[in-house]
């Protein structure tokens, strides 16, 4: 199973990389005799006018929870794109091997981008230098200082989630 939250007919990055992931894997299923392969991708992206019957594998659009579940459940393996909180918690609920994908994310930043928001700059790596009121004062601008706390790397050395996590 493959899930994005964002998806054709959205275009971007995103779309297409998983769209080709898709085609591929079952084009490789439908070439190798013998070798089950079922294909579905999961989004919350509405049709509008899509036509996914011609697409090589199933798309399940807008699932509830319980369908969400459902799938999950049934998958052998779940790849996720970027970060969505819930399929990824009834992937660790329901214990299925989970691939996630997450483009342009720097674990080494609070907030994920490397991008010092006070100043729109390249941040020069306040976070590895241990410049951790740096990383509050950048993040304190965007999410607000609570968020921002909660999410800095003093967040994660007193016992809280791994830096960037929050």
């Amino acid at each position: 199973m493959l899930y994005s939250h964002d998806w054709a007919p959205l275009i971007g990055g995103i779309q297409t990389i998983t769209t080709a992931l898709a085609e591929g894997l079952a084009k490789w299923a439908a070439t190798h005799e013998g070798k089950v392969v079922n294909v579905t991708f999961v989004t919350q992206t509405p049709a509008d006018g899509m036509n996914d019957s011609s697409l090589p594998f199933r798309v399940i659009r807008l699932p509830n929870l319980l369908k969400l579940v459902s799938l999950i459940h049934s998958a052998d393996v779940v790849h996720l794109t970027g970060l969505p909180f819930l399929p990824l918690v009834l992937c660790l609920l329901l214990r299925k091997p989970t691939v996630v994908e997450h483009h342009g994310y720097q674990s080494i930043c609070p907030n994920g981008g490397l991008i010092y928001l006070p100043d729109q700059t390249i941040c020069p790596g306040h976070f590895m230098a241990g410049r951790y009121l740096n990383c509050i004062r950048c993040n304190s601008d965007s999410p607000g200082l609570a968020r921002s706390l909660s999410a800095s790397p003093l967040h994660s050395h007193v016992g809280g989630w791994p830096a960037g996590l929050v």
